[in-house]
């Protein structure tokens, strides 16, 4: 399993408040229209994320119809695609999710947003005639919304898909056969997007539970996902790009009450945490991802701050499983202001040329969206002790690494950070001279790491890297560097040299989320790292079009020039911005001081200058 993104988001409620009746959507009775300052506001807070729900009929008036529909259904399918195209022009990455109200689900009007399709059916509660993989509403007619919602985002990396908002009541293992479904149907598109996948009974964060199936024998959750395409064969994605999502609420009545006096002796420190790990510990040994699609509870309950940052720690302390959290919930000022008391709202309270003001909540979660807060929302470690070259030495848990620190650093401040791995016969100590060069390195913009593990020993190893096997290792110090200093997070790079080029191509792909470019030199995207007879596949594992800067020697024989640039030309064809640079050269050349050549000196005068550019990741 690669390492998943990390979102830190709200739900922008502006799209799917209101029940759908003839003749809607009506832009400020309906949903809000879309508004820039709003969105700004959010971004201003850090946050990378925005969850936005979307109402399937006022997209498609008719099953199977055109998307959007004529009149109104246009009218608000161009206030999405605005808000949409906003956000990620911002570096904010979007989750379309359908919404699926449904007023007519229950007899007297309520059990809303399970899988359905309102125009059609009279869902009495026991036919369920407009459930989504039902007679009338079928998996096909759910397949072609996200097939053509997929094929108008197709090239936005920055865009995934929840298949639907809180499915209840219905046969598990018919809706998780529903999921299969529409995963299918988005990648036949040729969309490389995340999808989330929701269980039945409201998103629940437990995997075992069976209580909202309505076949019998009742089936849990994880045996929905594990057997979606028959007996013993799970939920696929040829991307593996799927992830569970599950909501948590805390409040006295799991997330439907509105009178927050009601918590009655508060939340206990650990119960957003506790509830996630259910869902963590039944991820991780089947290498599976978890997002928390939406979380809610009251800033003003007892111990609700103590409560808030034990589970924001829990997310970072899990990123290899937790892709992340959406609060519930946001809107425009004055739209959506969780009518009754405003215990979950983040909405801005005030507007004019901008549009600020925060509730409680806002103030209580706003520091788990700061760009620094993978490690410093808590306490970090005391810094490493440094030798007599300035140099600290760090054990990861899976392998040693060396890294410096500029003389600049600022704990208060988030620092960028570049991960190094060396090339055959190298060894980490020697390549960080390289990558922390002297004697400009006490000023530098980044801390320096080069990853160990690998080091060369005459007449034991050739201390090159295995992509195939090695990747925990860079993985793990990435995140481990951040315990102990304060790491940018959108601004984290990775580089190599030859065989720790080919581990940057691959895990810089694979884990795309993670890192905002890839600095390598002499090396191939595809030769020697399991994707030579495969270049697509790595394509497709970016989780967006990540930077790239290249640095070839034209007379290396071990990466012949030719054979390299045919490779950079598939990226580039494929949008990734690509910068290739060629110097004259073989494949390790010796420093001429004079002429102003080798390999090394390329290295610092060509590649690290890439590091200043402002490359940011989603």
């Amino acid at each position: 399993m690669s390492t998943a993104i990390r979102w830190r988001g709200v739900n922008h409620n502006i799209y799917s408040q209101s029940t759908w009746t003839s003749g809607n959507p009506t832009p400020g009775q309906n949903y809000a229209r879309s508004d820039h300052r709003t969105v700004d506001y959010f971004r201003d807070k850090g946050v990378n994320h925005l969850r936005m729900m979307f109402t399937w009929e006022w997209l498609q008036p008719t099953l199977a119809g055109p998307i959007p529909g004529a009149g109104p259904s246009a009218e608000y399918w161009d206030s999405l695609v605005d808000t949409v195209d906003y956000a990620t022009s911002h570096g904010i990455h979007v989750t379309l999710a359908h919404y699926g109200y449904s007023a007519n689900f229950w007899p007297a009007g309520g059990g809303s947003t399970t899988p359905t399709w309102k125009g059609v059916g009279i869902g009495d509660g026991t036919s369920y005639t407009n459930r989504i993989g039902g007679p009338t509403v079928t998996n096909a007619a759910f397949d072609d919304l996200w097939t053509k919602i997929a094929t108008f985002f197709r090239t936005n990396t920055l865009v995934s898909f929840g298949l639907v908002n809180e499915p209840h009541h219905m046969d598990t293992a018919a809706w998780f056969a529903t999921a299969q479904s529409a995963i299918t149907a988005i990648r036949a598109t040729g969309s490389t997007a995340w999808i989330l996948v929701p269980g039945n009974g409201w998103a629940t964060y437990d995997s075992d539970a069976t209580e909202s199936d309505t076949a019998s024998p009742q089936r849990s959750n994880a045996f929905g996902w594990a057997n979606a395409n028959g007996p013993g064969s799970p939920l696929h994605d040829p991307l593996d790009k799927l992830v569970a999502e599950c909501h948590i609420y805390l409040d006295d009545n799991g997330g439907t009450s509105l009178d927050n006096v009601a918590y009655e002796g508060g939340t206990t420190a650990g119960a957003a945490r506790d509830r996630l790990a259910v869902m963590v510990d039944w991820a991780r040994p089947l290498g599976r991802r978890v997002h928390v699609g939406e979380i809610g509870f009251y800033a003003g309950t007892p111990r609700a701050q103590a409560t808030w940052d034990a589970f924001a720690a829990y997310c970072d302390d899990n990123a290899d499983v937790v892709t992340g959290f959406d609060w519930w919930a946001a809107s425009e000022p004055g739209w959506w202001t969780d009518p009754g008391a405003t215990h979950f709202s983040v909405s801005p309270t005030t507007e004019g040329p901008t549009v600020g003001g925060d509730t409680a909540n806002m103030t209580m979660i706003e520091a788990s969206f700061a760009e620094s807060t993978s490690e410093t929302a808590r306490v970090l470690r005391p810094a490493p002790p440094v030798d007599d070259n300035g140099f600290f030495h760090l054990h990861s848990g899976l392998g040693d690494y060396v890294g410096y620190a500029p003389e600049s650093y600022d704990p208060a401040t988030p620092i960028n950070l570049f991960v190094w791995m060396h090339g055959c016969e190298g060894q980490a100590e020697g390549d960080l001279w390289n990558v922390a060069p002297f004697p400009d390195r006490a000023s530098q913009s980044y801390i320096a790491i080069s990853l160990g593990g690998r080091d060369f020993v005459p007449g034991t190893n050739d201390g090159c890297w295995k992509p195939g096997e090695d990747g925990p290792k860079l993985l793990d110090a990435v995140k481990d560097v951040q315990r102990y200093f304060n790491i940018n997070p959108r601004k984290v790079y990775v580089g190599g040299y030859s065989s720790g080029g080919d581990m940057a191509y691959r895990h810089g792909f694979e884990n795309a989320g993670l890192f905002a470019g890839i600095l390598v030199e002499n090396t191939d995207p595809f030769r020697d790292n399991g994707y030579r007879t495969i270049p697509d596949k790595l394509i497709k594992a970016a989780s967006w079009k990540i930077n790239v800067a290249h640095l070839a020697h034209i007379e290396d024989g071990n990466y012949h020039i030719d054979e390299v640039k045919a490779s950079i030309k598939k990226l580039m064809s494929n949008g990734f911005p690509v910068t290739l640079i060629e110097k004259h050269g073989i494949h390790f050349d010796p420093d001429d001081p004079g002429k102003g050549t080798g390999t090394v000196h390329d290295l610092v005068e060509f590649l690290l200058p890439s590091l200043d550019k402002g490359w940011v990741s989603p």
